[in-house]
């Protein structure tokens, strides 16, 4: 009769250290964030510019975009690694895929360019899809942004 209070604190205890999402994580955001900018950047270079741009222009734009997503597939990897066995391991592999499909869709992007350039010589905004881009790689922003946002 003495314990019966105890299962009751417990489950209450237990209840907070139990979590289905991972812990927000400010470096994959800042990182995502800065892909998903230098992806503005190469889109606002066609409306800047009077003739169309040059691949050696979205060049710089490229690489940091790739060093962005790549440093945030780094730290969504090992984040993924800290939470397995844990009911938070599928949500972190969740934003780690969706972090490597940002990734796989701007080399995408990337080849397509260069190698439309190298064929026509010009590679139109219409060529340039910013907009496909921008939706894949801005999907795990959204999901870290989540995780920030929630109650804990």
């Amino acid at each position: 009769m003495r314990h019966l209070w105890t299962m009751p604190l417990s489950a209450l205890l237990l209840s907070g250290c139990v979590s289905l999402l991972p812990s927000y994580n400010v470096e994959i955001a800042d990182n995502v964030d800065a892909t998903g900018s230098a992806i503005a950047k190469m889109a606002a270079l066609y409306d800047v510019s009077a003739t169309p741009p040059t691949f050696a222009q979205f060049e710089p734009l490229y690489v940091d975009a790739l060093a962005g997503i790549t440093s945030a597939e780094r730290v969504a990897a090992s984040q993924s690694k800290l939470y397995d066995g844990k009911p938070s391991a599928a949500a972190a592999q969740t934003i780690s895929r969706a972090i490597g499909t940002c990734k796989t869709a701007l080399l995408a992007q990337l080849a397509f360019h260069r190698k439309k350039e190298l064929e026509e010589k010009v590679f139109t905004k219409t060529s340039f899809d910013q907009a496909r881009l921008a939706e894949t790689c801005n999907a795990p922003a959204v999901m870290e942004t989540a995780l920030k946002e929630r109650k804990p």
